[in-house]
């Protein structure tokens, strides 16, 4: 957690569109911090550009909640504080 910091929180904030693993790893902290996640959706997905492999993967929650968590003052904070056990 340590690792983390603000601006890492304000690249996320600014970038056009975050990687796929980074909207995914938001989702697990969303599903930390209870927030709401969007419905379970199965959508296509190309996680390699490479090979154009499309497969179907969940769709994550980065537009609906994600920006909204990442706008928070406090998230920083609320992640280093966050209750481990």
């Amino acid at each position: 957690m340590d690792s983390i910091e603000s601006r890492d929180i304000v690249e996320l904030k600014t970038g056009r569109r975050p990687l796929d693993i980074i909207k995914y790893i938001l989702d697990s902290v969303l599903v930390l911090f209870k927030a709401k996640l969007v419905p379970i959706q199965i959508e296509e997905r190309i996680f390699n550009k490479r090979e154009g492999k499309v497969v179907m993967f969940l769709k994550d929650s980065y537009d609906e909640s994600g920006v909204q968590i990442l706008g928070d003052m406090n998230f920083m904070r609320k992640l280093k504080e966050y209750e481990k056990d």
